[in-house]
């Protein structure tokens, strides 16, 4: 069964074995990651080895990703009307320190999700909260600053410390298309 994604029969028997073991744990062969979810065994192909990260410049207006779009623009703060939709992201410009960088998330980022009070939440846990499988969280692009502080993660949540407030004079909006 097994064969098709590249384990051998070493591989197998030890996949096998642990099928009761620790939901989440996780398995590798050279093309493929495995991974233990209550009753089903999740076979998908493993993230490309690269590390996908783009610099954005103050003046970009389009990026595009090997899993989308992303397209920014400048509104002033009178004429924006906040828009109820995950796949967009307004953020107070005057808070930015550029280049900002969209890279794919890491084990222990944290960030200040809006709405929490300025409380340090781990990128992981708000995986948990919104239920993301474990095979799909490589998917997800994280927006920073300079200095490595999350602005955004994309199709979920925005940091506090970055969201436009009533002495908000300019406002970028990112919104994100995935293909």
């Amino acid at each position: 069964i097994l064969r098709p994604f590249a384990v051998n029969i070493d591989q197998g028997r030890q996949i096998l074995s642990g099928l009761d073991g620790q939901p989440g744990a996780q398995d590798f062969s050279d093309s493929h990651q495995l991974i233990r979810d209550r009753q089903f065994l999740i076979v998908t192909e493993q993230a490309s080895s690269s590390t996908d990260t783009f610099m954005i410049e103050s003046g970009t207006r389009k990026l595009k990703t090997g899993s989308g779009t992303f397209t920014m623009k400048i509104f002033e703060a009178q004429d924006y009307q906040i828009k109820n939709d995950p796949n967009r992201a307004a953020i107070d410009v005057d808070k930015l320190h550029w280049p900002l960088q969209l890279r794919h998330w890491r084990q222990g980022d944290y960030f200040y999700p809006f709405g929490m009070k300025k409380k340090k939440k781990k990128v992981n846990a708000i995986f948990k909260d919104h239920k993301v499988p474990v095979h799909q969280k490589d998917n997800y692009w994280i927006l920073t600053d300079q200095s490595g502080k999350i602005i955004w993660l994309a199709g979920l949540r925005l940091d506090e410390r970055f969201c436009i407030k009533p002495s908000t004079k300019t406002v970028l909006e990112i919104r994100m298309s995935l293909s």
